[in-house]
Protein backbone atom coordinates (compact mmCIF):
# COMPACT_ATOMS: atom_id res chain seq x y z
CA UNK A 1 0.00 0.00 0.00
CA UNK A 2 1.48 3.35 -0.88
CA UNK A 3 1.85 5.73 2.15
CA UNK A 4 -0.23 9.16 2.38
CA UNK A 5 1.21 12.14 2.17
CA UNK A 6 1.19 14.09 5.36
CA UNK A 7 -1.11 17.25 4.63
CA UNK A 8 0.51 20.16 4.11
CA UNK A 9 -0.74 23.41 6.41
CA UNK A 10 -1.13 26.64 3.80
CA UNK A 11 -1.27 30.13 5.48
CA UNK A 12 -4.22 32.30 5.13
CA UNK A 13 -2.78 35.19 3.14
CA UNK A 14 -4.25 37.89 6.24
CA UNK A 15 -2.15 36.04 8.49
CA UNK A 16 0.51 36.44 6.63
CA UNK A 17 -0.03 39.86 6.35
CA UNK A 18 -0.24 39.64 10.24
CA UNK A 19 3.24 38.21 10.34
CA UNK A 20 4.85 40.71 8.16
CA UNK A 21 3.47 43.64 10.41
CA UNK A 22 4.74 42.57 13.28
CA UNK A 23 8.12 41.57 11.81
CA UNK A 24 8.33 45.55 10.66
CA UNK A 25 7.01 46.99 13.85
CA UNK A 26 9.39 44.84 16.05
CA UNK A 27 12.25 46.21 13.35
CA UNK A 28 11.21 49.75 13.94
CA UNK A 29 11.39 49.14 17.40
CA UNK A 30 15.00 48.11 17.45
CA UNK A 31 15.94 51.01 15.41
CA UNK A 32 14.23 53.43 17.48
CA UNK A 33 16.27 51.58 20.91
CA UNK A 34 19.43 51.56 18.91
CA UNK A 35 18.68 55.53 18.44
CA UNK A 36 17.70 56.46 21.26
CA UNK A 37 20.93 54.44 23.27
CA UNK A 38 23.50 56.38 20.60
CA UNK A 39 21.54 60.02 21.42
CA UNK A 40 22.37 58.93 25.31
CA UNK A 41 25.69 58.23 24.37
CA UNK A 42 26.14 61.09 22.27
CA UNK A 43 24.59 63.37 25.33
CA UNK A 44 27.10 61.96 27.60
CA UNK A 45 30.04 62.64 25.29
CA UNK A 46 28.89 66.37 25.35
CA UNK A 47 28.65 66.53 28.58
CA UNK A 48 31.90 65.67 29.43
CA UNK A 49 33.33 67.74 26.51
CA UNK A 50 31.65 71.10 27.85
CA UNK A 51 32.98 69.91 31.31
CA UNK A 52 36.44 70.07 30.18
CA UNK A 53 35.98 73.01 28.13
CA UNK A 54 34.85 74.92 31.11
CA UNK A 55 37.75 73.59 32.83
CA UNK A 56 40.43 74.75 30.09
CA UNK A 57 38.96 77.45 29.40
CA UNK A 58 38.82 77.02 25.45
CA UNK A 59 36.90 74.92 22.57
CA UNK A 60 38.14 71.55 22.38
CA UNK A 61 35.90 70.98 19.09
CA UNK A 62 38.00 74.54 17.00
CA UNK A 63 41.01 73.16 17.99
CA UNK A 64 40.11 69.75 16.51
CA UNK A 65 38.73 71.17 13.13
CA UNK A 66 41.86 73.45 13.43
CA UNK A 67 44.60 70.88 13.58
CA UNK A 68 42.54 68.42 10.32
CA UNK A 69 42.86 71.90 8.47
CA UNK A 70 46.09 73.27 9.57
CA UNK A 71 48.58 71.92 7.51
CA UNK A 72 50.78 72.57 10.12
CA UNK A 73 50.00 69.90 12.14
CA UNK A 74 52.04 67.15 10.36
CA UNK A 75 54.91 69.27 10.73
CA UNK A 76 54.51 70.16 14.41
CA UNK A 77 54.25 66.17 15.06
CA UNK A 78 57.85 66.14 13.30
CA UNK A 79 59.68 68.43 14.95
CA UNK A 80 58.43 66.80 18.00
CA UNK A 81 60.12 63.47 17.04
CA UNK A 82 63.02 65.53 16.22
CA UNK A 83 63.36 66.87 19.60
CA UNK A 84 62.71 63.27 21.07
CA UNK A 85 65.35 62.13 19.01
CA UNK A 86 67.77 65.01 20.44
CA UNK A 87 67.13 64.70 23.81
CA UNK A 88 68.09 61.42 23.26
CA UNK A 89 71.35 62.70 21.62
CA UNK A 90 71.81 65.11 24.42
CA UNK A 91 71.47 62.18 27.10
CA UNK A 92 73.84 59.96 25.52
CA UNK A 93 76.00 62.76 25.37
CA UNK A 94 75.55 63.53 28.89
CA UNK A 95 76.40 59.73 29.87
CA UNK A 96 79.84 60.28 28.23
CA UNK A 97 80.44 63.58 29.79
CA UNK A 98 80.06 61.05 33.08
CA UNK A 99 81.92 58.91 32.07
CA UNK A 100 85.22 61.16 31.12
CA UNK A 101 84.57 63.32 34.40
CA UNK A 102 84.79 59.97 36.54
CA UNK A 103 87.59 59.26 34.63
CA UNK A 104 89.60 62.21 35.36
CA UNK A 105 88.26 61.79 38.29
CA UNK A 106 90.08 58.65 38.94
CA UNK A 107 93.04 60.20 37.54
CA UNK A 108 93.04 63.20 39.49
CA UNK A 109 95.20 62.37 41.88
CA UNK A 110 98.22 61.35 39.57
CA UNK A 111 97.35 64.81 37.81
CA UNK A 112 97.39 66.27 40.74
CA UNK A 113 101.08 64.84 41.73
CA UNK A 114 102.47 65.29 38.23
CA UNK A 115 101.25 69.65 38.73
CA UNK A 116 102.52 69.75 42.38
CA UNK A 117 105.74 68.14 41.18
CA UNK A 118 107.09 71.46 39.85
CA UNK A 119 108.47 73.45 42.70
CA UNK A 120 110.17 76.32 40.34
CA UNK A 121 110.35 78.01 37.09
CA UNK A 122 113.98 76.53 36.66
CA UNK A 123 112.28 72.92 36.50
CA UNK A 124 109.14 74.31 33.99
CA UNK A 125 111.21 75.58 32.06
CA UNK A 126 113.67 72.39 31.22
CA UNK A 127 110.72 70.32 30.91
CA UNK A 128 109.28 73.04 28.65
CA UNK A 129 112.89 72.22 26.66
CA UNK A 130 112.62 68.54 27.16
CA UNK A 131 109.40 68.52 25.42
CA UNK A 132 110.44 70.73 22.59
CA UNK A 133 113.63 69.00 22.05
CA UNK A 134 111.31 65.80 21.93
CA UNK A 135 109.19 67.28 19.66
CA UNK A 136 111.39 67.60 17.21
CA UNK A 137 113.70 64.61 17.70
CA UNK A 138 110.54 62.48 17.44
CA UNK A 139 109.62 62.54 13.57
CA UNK A 140 113.60 61.87 12.54
CA UNK A 141 114.23 58.88 15.02
CA UNK A 142 110.95 57.46 13.63
CA UNK A 143 112.49 57.84 10.29
CA UNK A 144 115.49 56.56 10.69
CA UNK A 145 113.65 53.74 12.02
CA UNK A 146 112.36 53.04 8.78
CA UNK A 147 115.66 53.44 7.19
CA UNK A 148 116.81 51.10 9.36
CA UNK A 149 113.70 48.57 8.86
CA UNK A 150 114.11 48.87 4.84
CA UNK A 151 117.86 48.23 5.12
CA UNK A 152 117.08 45.44 7.34
CA UNK A 153 114.39 43.94 4.91
CA UNK A 154 116.73 43.94 1.63
CA UNK A 155 119.23 42.56 3.55
CA UNK A 156 117.04 39.42 4.23
CA UNK A 157 115.60 39.49 0.91
CA UNK A 158 119.28 39.14 -0.52
CA UNK A 159 120.17 36.69 1.82
CA UNK A 160 117.08 34.68 1.02
CA UNK A 161 117.40 34.95 -2.85
CA UNK A 162 120.62 33.70 -2.64
CA UNK A 163 119.62 30.62 0.28
CA UNK A 164 117.00 29.80 -2.98
CA UNK A 165 119.39 29.68 -5.61
CA UNK A 166 122.00 27.68 -3.92
CA UNK A 167 119.52 24.97 -3.06
CA UNK A 168 117.68 25.24 -6.53
CA UNK A 169 118.57 22.28 -8.56
CA UNK A 170 118.56 22.45 -12.16
CA UNK A 171 117.31 19.43 -14.38
CA UNK A 172 120.38 19.85 -16.45
CA UNK A 173 123.15 19.17 -13.60
CA UNK A 174 119.95 17.02 -11.75
CA UNK A 175 120.08 14.37 -14.99
CA UNK A 176 123.70 14.70 -15.86
CA UNK A 177 125.36 11.98 -13.46
CA UNK A 178 121.68 9.15 -14.47
CA UNK A 179 122.87 10.09 -18.43
CA UNK A 180 126.03 8.85 -18.12
CA UNK A 181 125.46 5.80 -16.68
CA UNK A 182 122.13 4.83 -18.74
CA UNK A 183 123.25 2.54 -22.24
CA UNK A 184 119.94 3.65 -23.68
CA UNK A 185 120.47 6.74 -23.89
CA UNK A 186 122.36 8.48 -27.04
CA UNK A 187 124.21 12.17 -26.81
CA UNK A 188 121.34 13.74 -29.00
CA UNK A 189 117.93 12.05 -27.60
CA UNK A 190 118.76 11.64 -23.88
CA UNK A 191 116.04 9.93 -22.55
CA UNK A 192 115.75 9.67 -18.29
CA UNK A 193 115.94 6.46 -16.26
CA UNK A 194 113.08 4.81 -15.28
CA UNK A 195 112.39 4.90 -11.09
CA UNK A 196 113.44 0.74 -11.44
CA UNK A 197 116.57 1.97 -12.45
CA UNK A 198 117.27 4.57 -10.47
CA UNK A 199 116.76 2.20 -7.35
CA UNK A 200 118.86 0.06 -9.00
CA UNK A 201 121.76 2.71 -9.61
CA UNK A 202 123.53 1.79 -5.73
CA UNK A 203 126.25 4.67 -6.33
CA UNK A 204 123.61 7.61 -6.12
CA UNK A 205 121.68 5.76 -3.30
CA UNK A 206 124.24 5.91 -1.13
CA UNK A 207 125.66 8.68 -1.70
CA UNK A 208 124.53 11.67 0.91
CA UNK A 209 122.41 14.78 -0.78
CA UNK A 210 124.46 17.18 0.62
CA UNK A 211 127.83 15.75 -1.48
CA UNK A 212 125.48 15.97 -4.83
CA UNK A 213 124.95 19.93 -3.89
CA UNK A 214 128.45 20.57 -2.95
CA UNK A 215 129.40 19.15 -6.32
CA UNK A 216 126.55 21.15 -8.20
CA UNK A 217 127.80 24.15 -6.33
CA UNK A 218 131.21 23.46 -7.87
CA UNK A 219 130.21 22.67 -11.01
CA UNK A 220 129.31 26.58 -12.00
CA UNK A 221 132.77 27.70 -10.38
CA UNK A 222 134.94 25.63 -12.90
CA UNK A 223 132.69 26.56 -15.67
CA UNK A 224 133.38 29.95 -15.10
CA UNK A 225 136.91 29.03 -14.36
Amino acid sequence: MEKDDPPQLVTPTSVKAIILRIEAAQLTRAQEDISTQLLDILDNVNCVINRFQEELGYDLKENAKSHQTDPKGKKRFILLDKIASFSKDAKMKEKHLYDILRWLGDWGDTLTYEIGARKSEEEEAALDEWIEVTEKMLPLSLIATKRGIESLTALCSTLIEGQRKRSQVSKRTFWQGWQGRSPQASPSHPQPLSPEQMLQDQHTMNTKASANQRKECQEPTNESA
